[in-house]
């Protein structure tokens, strides 16, 4: 049975973020190549992380080939009715 490795691009400016991301993927045991690409990602004022993250792909789809991956975040505080939300840096 041959093995197949993954070849990834994490589409990120955030080398610290890179780093967490490709250490996570070499202690899951995947077999996988990953790389930082650093692409000016579109971003849209959502209050969805989900709609956050699709956009971005969708406005690089065009660009970029192979497969890739983005990454959104948010701080979501339920006594702030989820303030800041996708809004937090």
């Amino acid at each position: 049975m041959n093995k197949i490795t993954l070849n990834l691009s994490f589409l990120t400016g955030n080398t610290h973020k890179f780093e967490e991301v490709k250490n996570f993927i070499k202690c899951s045991g995947l077999d996988a190549i990953i790389t930082q690409k650093n692409f000016p990602l579109v971003e849209i004022q959502s209050d969805s992380i989900v709609d956050v993250a699709i956009h971005k792909v969708r406005s690089l789809v065009d660009s970029i080939e192979g497969d890739y991956f983005v990454e959104d975040s948010g701080l979501f505080i339920a006594h702030l009715h989820n303030f800041p939300g996708v809004f937090s840096s």
